[in-house]
Parts: structure tokens; C-alpha cells; sequence
């Protein structure tokens, strides 16, 4: 049964095992035949695995079998919404929708197990109620501080005005950019708070850093004067500001963007003033930053401002940013009063954040879902073919191999010249093409095993080279090598790998008919080692490009269009991804990854990991 979910996999286009979307493939018994990464983070706990233990194992439902006895109710091929509890291993019952899949594979029927969240989904939307309604609650306190002049006379009502401006146009967007810009522009323009400059940072939660992201404002004092300028002759109010992103950012980039992304700081106490006001929470004013021993180094010669004032950008006490402004090109104090403004508006700038962030979270798992949708359909599809192919093809190899035999021992009784003898040459040699036609499909649809054993990803690239070596020297090819120092064993069926880096190395030798540059590379990218085949061929147009996998697929007068596909299952089998990128006039690349054993060369016997 173990065979069946490995050719389930590979037949979808994607390993189960590094999906990170929860899936369960159990059997028609209620065996959990394998599982993906999401579904082990999810239901696992501290277990070692969920493979091979029965499904009500984890169900935790009032019948232990309700689960099982509901799948079986699927129809083939079908599809059902079912609503189900699971125990994870550490005993903590959450519920899931579940969107189940009833599969037949080999005449052996499987369910695919789709888990859906309701707790994180139910604390997503209580989430996003609670911060509607702290939006809401903040908008009102900002009504009533704009419609009462608070201490300072009309120029601080003007101020308010404008901060209430600011905090509306917030609330009209969910995309982080435009959200940065909006912020930036509320703090920079003439009719808001006037700062000369201002920066936004952003936690880098997977580095634990402080990370510069954008920044507003001129980038020197000449600049400065020409924009001014040219602003006097304007009577433009804050909107008119706001509604510039799309020219001014057309490129995705700001003047002082690169500048702030220099800045780099770890999240630890008295790193920078910067990371020590996200971290407590409170807004800084520096006055003289060229003797405060709050300001690191890097801050001073990235900001080059002796004065500015930072306000943290913190939302129930998840620390989000901080946002930086100063008056580099202006003769005007921060007082007080900025301050509190500029705190003010970061409040209210890091609740938006947050919400661009949770939405973009939704999105990504809905994208996720869907892929995972098609990629089942395109799995039963193939499933079909597959065995009808298989079926076909033994049908005919009987008959085939008959009739090639008879006309060969025919072709040995006639006249080496004669016209008999000709027709009877190329029935033999159509039969041989088509034996070797049906091999193909024999090989593509079989299930197969695997013969792993550690060997080294260099080796091998050199060996393919030493094989092919007569080949690349007759087609003028120039081989570059780039191959990281020291990479770890892999854990590989050699015969197969090589296979698919010989295959990767004939389409680059043919795509290169003149002559050109033939590059092999290979480097460790987190868990898996990366093996790139690139050439300066000719490129492949987009259209051909989407289907180079598909089997039976070919522009070449020659071959059967199953080459690419049987390269990308053996990769499937192995638990990695191929990858192909092309530029027309450009050349086109392979990216193969192959993943890193679990137990590392010499720690195990190869035979026991299969």
C-alpha cells in the first residue's frame, strides 16, 4: 500500500510529504498511509509518526469509526464537506472541516483528507472583529479631538485635522506599501506634520532583526529647497499628497529607500535606540544624537541627523516597527507636541499593518488551498491514463513482439537486395520503434523503487560530463562548473539521478546547436542541495514552456515527448522539485532539488530509510 501513495504523489506533480497544506491519504481500512509537513505539525505532537496508525487514532470524535464510516458513503471520485474533531499528540482537540476525496488507485480505493482549521480560522475572524472595532473606537476618539481644539490654538486644530485625514486614508487600503506610503506622506507633507524626512522599519521576525523598509523626503539640503519650491506654487492639502503613490512609486522604490535598508540591528536591549524604543514601547526624542550613548554607530551614519524622534509602532503589545522622523532641512525644533502626534499616527500605522498582514496570510493560505485542489484533479486525471496506458500497452506488447520476430526470421530467408527484402526491413524496423514506444510507457507508469544509497551530487555532475564529453566537445560547448565546497552526501537512487542529469544535459546540448555555454551548478538551499543545468541556447517560448513536463509532449522530430516527464516523477519519488526558467535569445535553466537525508552519511544502513 506504501507504493500507492508514492505514486499517487508523483503522479499529482508534487510530494505530499513537503506540502504544507494538512493532508492525510488513508486507506479504505482507515490506515493513515501518509501524511503531509502540515498536517505533522498540526496532529503529531511529539509522536514520531502518524504513518501506519489507524485514523481514529486521531479522530476525536464520540464514535471512534464515525469518521471512517462517512467516507465510505463518498462516491468514486467524489467530494464532501464534512465538519470533524482531531486529537494532536500532545492530547489538544481542535476542529477541522474537512474536505474529503474519495480516490481509486489501482483498484484500490484511498480517501485524500483535506484539514481545515475552524479554531485558527474562528480566532482569525475574532481577531479581525477586535481590531475593526479598536479602529472604529480610535476613529471616534479622533472625531471628538478634531471637532475640540485641544491646548496650542488653531494650529493645532489644523494639525488634528489633518492626523484624522491621515488615520481615514489608513483604513482604505490593505496593501502594505501603499500603507507605508500613506504613513511616511502624513509625516512629510507640508500640510500634515511637516518633517523634513521620515522612515518606516519593520520587524524581520525570521532574522529577529530591525530592518529599514522605506523612507520620505529629499535626499540633500538642494533637494530639499528645489521641492519646497516647487510645492509653494501649489495649494495641494494632504489628499492631493496621498493620491501621488502611483506616480511616485511607479518604480517600487523611493529615493530614501536604499538608504534606511542599510539599517540592520538585532532585537536585543541596547542594540539602538531605535530597537530599544520598539522593544519598550515608548516614543524618543534625541536631541543630540552625536553624544547619546543610546545611538549605535550605524544609526548615526545612516540617519546623519544629530535630532529625531521615534515612535514605536506596537499593537497589543506585538511589536510591529518603528517609524522615524527628523527635521535634517529645517531650522525647526521637535517638540513635544510632534511627538505625541507622531506616536499618535504609529499607533494607528501598525493596526493597519497588522490587518495588511493578516490579510495577506489569508491569501496565501487560500492560494495554497487551491493549488492543492488542481493538483488533485490533475492527480486523478493522470491516475486515469496511467492505467489505461499500462493496460494498452501489455495488450499490444504480445502481439508486437510476434510480429517483429516473424519478420525477422523472414528478412533472414530473402535476397539481401531484394524488393522483399526492403519491405520486410522496415516492418522490422516500425516494430522495434513501436517495442521501443511501449517500453517508454511501461517505464513511466510502473510503480517503482527505489535503490538509494549516500553518494556526492559532484560526483555525479562529473560523471555525466565524462559520458557526454565527446558530445560537448563535437557541439562547441564551453562547460562551467560552479559547485558549492563541502556539500553534504545525499541520500539518491544514483542510477536514477544520473539518468535525469544526463537527460538535462542532452536538451541544453541540443538547445545549443552553435555552440555556447553550458553552466552546472550546485549549492545548499535550506533543507535540500539545489542542482542547476543552464544554457545560452535559444530559450523556450511560454507556450511550449507550461508544457515540457506533460507527458507525450515534444517539438522534436524525434522521441516521444516522455523524457522531462519521467525526470520529474524519479525527482517526485525522492521527496524533491524540478523547476524550469527560460528567456527567449537568453537560454533556459533546470533547478533540481534534491532533498537532505534525515540521517546524516555514516549515522545509518540506507536500506532502513527506504
Amino acid at each position: 500500500m506504501e507504493s500507492l501513495s508514492g505514486s499517487l504523489s508523483a503522479a499529482a506533480g508534487w510530494s505530499l510529504l513537503t506540502c504544507d497544506v494538512p493532508l492525510l491519504l488513508v486507506s479504505a481500512e482507515g490506515e493513515i498511509l501518509e501524511f503531509s509537513l502540515g498536517a505533522e505539525r498540526l496532529l503529531a505532537g511529539d509522536e514520531e509518526t502518524l504513518k501506519g496508525k489507524p485514523l481514529h487514532h486521531i479522530y476525536a470524535g464520540e464514535h471512534p469509526y464515525d469518521l471512517l464510516d462517512r467516507l465510505h458513503t463518498l462516491k468514486e471520485n467524489g467530494v464532501r464537506r464534512l465538519s470533524a474533531q482531531f486529537r494532536s499528540g500532545r492530547g489538544e482537540v481542535s476542529s477541522f472541516q474537512v474536505i474529503a476525496r474519495r480516490l481509486v488507485w489501482n483498484e484500490s480505493t484511498l480517501f485524500l483528507l483535506t484539514l481545515v482549521d475552524q479554531t485558527a480560522v474562528a480566532q482569525m475572524k475574532k481577531e479581525v472583529a477586535r481590531l475593526k472595532k479598536e479602529l472604529d473606537l480610535a476613529y471616534q476618539r479622533l472625531d471628538k479631538m478634531a471637532s475640540q481644539p485641544p491646548p496650542g490654538g488653531a494650529d493645532t486644530q489644523i494639525e488634528m485635522a489633518v492626523l484624522h485625514q491621515a488615520i481615514r486614508a489608513l483604513l482604505t487600503t490593505i496593501d502594505l506599501d501603499r500603507i507605508l506610503y500613506i504613513v511616511l506622506t502624513s509625516v512629510t507633507a507640508h500640510p500634515a506634520l511637516g518633517f523634513s524626512r521620515a522612515f518606516l522599519l519593520l520587524v524581520d521576525e525570521k532574522n529577529g532583526k530591525l530592518a529599514g523598509k522605506m523612507g520620505v523626503g529629499p535626499r540633500n539640503a538642494e533637494e530639499a529647497f528645489r521641492i519646497w519650491h516647487e510645492l509653494s506654487q501649489t495649494n495641494w492639502g494632504l489628499e492631493e499628497f496621498l493620491n501621488q503613490h502611483d506616480t511616485v512609486y511607479k518604480d517600487g522604490e523611493l529615493p530614501l529607500d536604499s538608504v534606511i535598508r542599510r539599517y540592520q540591528q538585532p532585537l536585543t536591549p541596547g542594540a539602538d535606540v531605535l530597537v530599544d524604543a520598539l522593544l519598550s514601547g515608548e516614543a524618543v526624542q534625541v536631541m543630540n544624537a552625536v553624544n547619546d550613548p543610546r545611538v549605535s554607530p550605524e544609526c548615526l551614519e545612516i540617519l546623519a541627523c544629530n535630532q529625531f524622534a521615534v515612535a514605536p509602532l506596537v499593537t497589543q503589545e506585538k511589536a510591529v516597527g518603528v517609524l522615524v522622523a527628523d527635521n535634517l532641512y529645517k531650522d525647526q525644533t521637535i517638540t513635544a507636541w510632534h511627538l505625541r502626534l507622531l506616536n499618535l499616527l504609529a499607533g494607528h500605522a501598525a493596526m493597519a499593518l497588522q490587518n495588511a498582514a493578516m490579510y495577506t496570510s489569508l491569501q496565501e493560505s487560500m492560494a495554497k488551498l487551491q493549488k492543492v485542489q488542481t493538483q488533485l484533479i490533475q492527480a486523478e486525471r493522470l491516475s486515469a491514463i496511467g492505467q489505461m496506458t499500462a493496460k494498452v500497452a501489455h495488450e499490444i506488447r504480445n502481439p508486437l513482439v510476434t510480429i517483429g520476430g516473424f519478420a525477422r526470421s523472414i528478412l533472414k530467408g530473402l535476397a539481401p537486395k531484394s524488393t522483399q527484402a526492403r519491405k520486410c526491413s522496415i516492418i522490422v524496423d516500425e516494430t522495434m520503434r513501436l517495442e521501443e514506444i511501449l517500453q517508454c510507457l511501461l517505464d513511466f507508469t510502473r510503480q517503482r523503487e527505489l535503490n538509494l544509497e549516500y553518494c556526492r551530487i559532484e560526483t555525479l555532475l562529473e560523471r555525466v560530463c565524462s559520458l557526454l564529453w565527446d558530445e560537448l566537445q563535437t557541439h562547441r560547448i564551453q562547460v562551467r562548473r560552479q559547485i558549492q565546497k563541502d556539500l553534504p552526501e545525499l541520500l539518491l537512487d544514483v542510477n536514477k539521478i544520473e539518468q535525469i542529469l544526463i537527460n538535462l544535459v542532452k536538451n541544453a546540448l541540443e538547445a545549443m546547436k552553435s555552440g555556447g555555454t553550458m553552466t552546472l551548478s550546485a549549492d545548499l538551499q535550506g533543507e535540500f542541495v539545489s542542482v542547476k543545468v543552464a544554457d545560452t541556447g535559444e530559450g523556450v517560448p511560454p507556450d511550449i514552456l507550461g508544457n515540457i513536463f506533460n507527458p507525450f509532449f515534444t517539438t522534436k522530430s524525434e522521441g516521444f515527448g516522455l523524457g522531462l516527464a519521467i525526470c520529474r516523477t524519479y525527482i517526485y519519488d525522492h521527496g524533491g522539485n524540478i523547476s524550469v526558467r527560460s528567456q527567449a535569445g537568453a537560454g533556459t535553466e533546470f533547478d533540481v532539488l534534491l532533498p537532505l537525508p534525515s540521517v546524516p552519511a555514516g549515522e545509518s544502513d540506507p536500506a532502513t530509510l527506504i
